[in-house]
């Protein structure tokens, strides 16, 4: 409903299909994880990983796999961009004004619930 502040024409369904389409590239997110936990096993989740000793060939897939998470975090974004400018028929600026709105509704609703939450705890102590 944001996009619709700053003139876009899309309905909850055609956002809700856009942006479930942008996420089908978490596939390969996905497919570089499964490699990642068969290649390091359960070492991969622990929390000084990064600081313990690898070989040279372990270092530099850790390395090839970081950076295409990397190229398919930003690329989509860059659908996200698209599909959003597409279904409410607006610039990529506007789209990504957009998320930029719905961020920031986001992320201050989040600190807003957080605020309350923790002064109804305080009150029961």
């Amino acid at each position: 409903w944001t996009g619709r502040w700053i003139g876009g024409r899309a309905s909850f369904l055609e956002m809700r299909c856009a942006v479930s389409w942008t996420n089908a590239t978490n596939l390969v997110t996905v497919l570089i994880w499964a490699f990642l936990i068969s290649r390091f096993k359960e070492m991969i989740f622990f929390e000084g990983f990064v600081k313990m000793p690898m070989t040279a060939g372990d270092s530099m897939w850790l390395t090839v796999c970081f950076f295409l998470q990397l190229i398919v975090a930003v690329w989509s974004f860059i659908l996200l961009l698209y599909a959003i400018s597409e279904v409410h028929r607006f610039s990529i600026w506007k789209a990504l004004l957009n998320i930029v709105i719905a961020f920031i509704l986001g992320v201050g609703i989040s600190w807003i619930i957080a605020f309350i939450l923790e002064r109804v705890a305080d009150l029961r102590v």
